[in-house]
């Protein structure tokens, strides 16, 4: 049996083709090391809006760049670490140039405010009746304030952008909660049904006229743009409805109507809604941010915020217990005793 052997010429293609795979391999191998990156790493965080975007890029620690040569990816990649729909890659090349991390405030067009008096102890009242509205007008309303009256008057009035819906003193009682609901309804929606809280008159035994005392022309009308009637020192706490945030930021406003029943004028409840970005939970002192979460990768412990505003407001005051700072200074002035002094104060005090 002959054994074959290759003609040179044979061996000599056969060689070039090699070096030539081997070239094209070493060139290639950068772009498909990127190609692998941006486009094929398991779970890549997802953008919902350009915001998002923003701080996924900021969270990934490296610029972001597009890729127009591939637009069935759908991706905005930064080093393969963020992926966006192809709705916001368009939004991100359309307000490239306006930059800016943190969204615009929408615009408020429904502002209810609830005055109580707090010599009548009405702030739970008040901070009740503020959930109810929030979580049953969760799409239109855009604001509620709670505002102490410190006049000692038995004030307990509610306004939209300005306008009376309900004052205890002309009325002489508080209102019924599905009342209050349906005089709001017919101002901001007035097509929507309340489901059991829109009984109407004689319907049923215990039933209660539950008309609106507003007529027609007294109803309020939404303007463009208001506000609640904010005064200062004034606190705003936004929170993400997505994330049903509502009643934290309303515990939140009565820890600080608690603790600073004198110095805070009004706060705000004002949900965030898409097309803001969502998780959001922010707490201000008129312009001053003093929490974000976001950026702070937390909610607040509440002693953190009570200091925040202490110093800001009245920094010689004693918040006690959640005065933290009173409470390091006191444990860093505790110093421990070394094993000669231990043993020296158990034979002082006759401990074996």
């Amino acid at each position: 049996m002959t054994c074959q052997t290759a003609s040179p010429a044979t061996s000599v293609a056969t060689s070039a083709t090699n070096r030539c795979l081997l070239l094209l391999t070493f060139s290639l191998f950068p772009l498909s090391f990127c190609f692998q990156r941006t486009s094929f790493v398991p779970n890549p965080p997802y953008c919902q809006t350009p915001q998002h975007h923003q701080h996924n890029v900021k969270s990934a620690g490296k610029p972001s760049f597009l890729l127009p040569t591939a637009p069935s990816l759908n991706i905005v990649s930064t080093d393969g670490k963020v992926k966006c729909p192809p709705l916001i890659v368009s939004a991100l090349l359309m307000s490239s140039d306006t930059g800016g991390d943190t969204p615009a405030a929408p615009e408020i067009k429904a502002a209810v405010s609830i005055e109580y008096c707090t010599g009548c102890r009405w702030m739970t009242r008040a901070a009740w009746m503020a959930q109810e509205l929030l979580t049953t007008f969760q799409d239109e309303l855009d604001e509620v304030c709670l505002v102490p009256s410190r006049e000692g008057t038995g004030k307990f009035a509610v306004t939209l952008n300005g306008d009376a819906l309900w004052d205890r003193k002309s009325e002489g009682r508080f209102p019924e909660m599905k009342e209050l609901k349906r005089i709001v309804r017919d101002v901001v929606s007035p097509d929507r049904d309340l489901g059991h809280s829109d009984i109407q008159k004689g319907e049923g035994v215990d039933s209660v006229d539950t008309s609106s005392s507003l007529t027609s022309e007294d109803k309020p009308e939404l303007s463009s743009s208001v506000k609640a009637l904010r005064t200062t020192p004034h606190i705003s706490i936004t929170y993400c409805t997505g994330c049903r945030w509502m009643l934290r930021a309303a515990w939140m406003a009565q820890e600080l109507f608690m603790t600073f029943d004198d110095e805070i004028n009004s706060i705000s409840l004002l949900p965030s809604r898409p097309p803001q970005p969502g998780g959001l939970f922010t707490v201000m002192l008129d312009e001053d941010v003093l929490w974000d979460r976001k950026k702070e990768g937390r909610f607040p412990e509440p002693k953190e915020i009570k200091q925040k505003i202490r110093d800001f407001l009245c920094p010689s005051r004693d918040l006690g217990h959640s005065d933290v700072k009173k409470e390091e200074e006191n444990n860093s002035n505790e110093e421990e005793m070394d094993d000669d002094e231990a043993a020296e104060m158990r034979k002082f005090f006759g401990v074996s």
